[in-house]
């Protein structure tokens, strides 16, 4: 085996990342880690994503990095790291390039070296969720550039209460798609996956309407506004709106579309369904 497989199978980061996600294989990866993630929330307290004690850990010795035993969920995982590194009372230990089987003959510092030289470091910003949990979510789903963004409520009005449930169940309590489908009582995790993106999608389109329409409602022509706020604030459905405004669906479409367009008005599509199967865009922060 080659220096720079050995590395990617034997050396994986340690301090800044789930160390049991390296010998996860199958293809629901993200949402088995999710689920440990929540678990362990829940039995602990806290997520153990990351070492709790690599900002303490000083020298070149490694603590022991704290393994969730307690996860249901983690156990095989975790039986499966004992087989490959040093675990001691539930805690994996880095081990010193020292001892590391082709240290004559390795040529850059692996990714569990340089992770630990670097554990001091955050990837992402501390959130105080209680505070601005909601306005983080609301800057996921809209196109603005700006980090947070204030004084505008999340348009849970446009969604059906099951997936305003979803949403709500996997960003805010943390829970994987397996759980909330039990907890709602529905067919499968992919179901409650789609539901749950289909939502984020609607939610991106009419929180990017909605602010469309208050920056622009003084140069917006008096018809045009009306499309927008009978369908976007009032939630009125498409037919409706057509029956309304005497015209078919389809040419109601094509207005909307013409405004979209000459607008630049443009949201973000988590899932759309191509030859009716749903085709994913997950942005890193969901995984």
């Amino acid at each position: 085996m080659n220096e720079k497989n050995y590395k990617k199978i034997n050396k994986p980061a340690m301090c800044t990342n789930p160390v049991w996600k390296s010998v996860i294989t199958t293809e629901d990866k993200e949402d088995i880690v999710r689920k440990i993630r929540a678990e362990s929330i829940e039995i602990y307290g806290q997520s153990l994503d990351e070492c709790s004690k690599r900002l303490v850990c000083l020298g070149q010795d490694c603590l022991g990095r704290p393994l969730p035993s307690l996860s249901p969920t983690a156990k095989p995982y975790i039986d499966e790291l004992k087989k490959k590194y040093k675990v001691i009372n539930d805690e994996i230990f880095l081990t010193k390039c020292e001892v590391c089987p082709i240290k004559l003959k390795c040529t850059s510092t692996c990714h569990q070296i340089n992770d630990y030289l670097n554990r001091g470091n955050k990837k992402e910003p501390e959130f105080v969720y209680q505070e601005i949990t909601e306005s983080y979510t609301e800057t996921i789903l809209s196109n603005n550039t700006t980090e947070f963004m204030t004084n505008r409520d999340i348009a849970w009005d446009c969604l059906t209460t099951r997936r305003r449930d979803i949403i709500k169940k996997y960003i805010y309590e943390g829970k994987d798609f397996l759980t909330i489908a039990r907890e709602l009582n529905m067919k499968s995790q992919a179901w409650a996956k789609y539901e749950f993106y289909a939502g984020l999608t609607k939610l991106s389109e009419y929180a990017t309407v909605r602010e469309y329409l208050t920056n622009n409602k003084d140069t917006m022509t008096k018809g045009n506004f009306s499309l927008l706020e009978n369908l976007y604030l009032k939630n009125q459905s498409l037919t409706e709106v057509a029956q309304q405004e005497k015209c078919s669906k389809q040419a109601l479409q094509q207005r909307l579309t013409r405004l979209f367009n000459s607008g630049n008005i443009k949201w973000i599509i988590f899932v759309k369904k191509v030859n009716n199967k749903p085709v994913y865009n997950v942005p890193t922060v969901f995984k």
